[in-house]
């Protein structure tokens, strides 16, 4: 989604069926665009979710670009020599990687906007 909206091309990024059955592609790019603020790199650029919730409810208001996502992997940087045999960079395995109780990542802020899986 981020390289679609960095080209100007993020309708391309929704499902031909919804864009003919579902909603105004308006609203649809709205959501995408909504997303993409979310996972900004920088965690304070996040909106909060009382914004998310004025942002979707609201036909009017300007949104903010959205800044690089913070798992966003530029095309062309991992070549096929780069990953070794048998890896993958599924987010799946990412996430799982990071919470992954035999890893600390308390020390590293870059983990720091990381949910709490469970109820404190």
């Amino acid at each position: 989604a981020w390289r679609s909206w960095r080209k100007g091309t993020i309708a391309n990024t929704i499902d031909p069926i919804l864009r003919a059955t579902s909603g105004s592609q308006r609203d649809m790019i709205q959501c995408i665009h909504i997303a993409l603020l979310c996972v900004q790199e920088n965690a304070v650029d996040r909106p909060t979710m009382a914004s998310v919730v004025i942002m979707m409810n609201s036909l009017t208001i300007t949104l903010p670009m959205p800044s690089r996502p913070g798992f966003y992997v530029p095309e062309g940087s991992f070549s096929g020599a780069s990953i070794p045999q048998g890896h993958s960079l599924k987010a799946s395995t990412v996430i799982s990687q990071l919470l992954s109780p035999q890893s600390d990542h308390s020390s590293n802020n870059k983990y720091s906007s990381i949910s709490d899986l469970y109820p404190r």
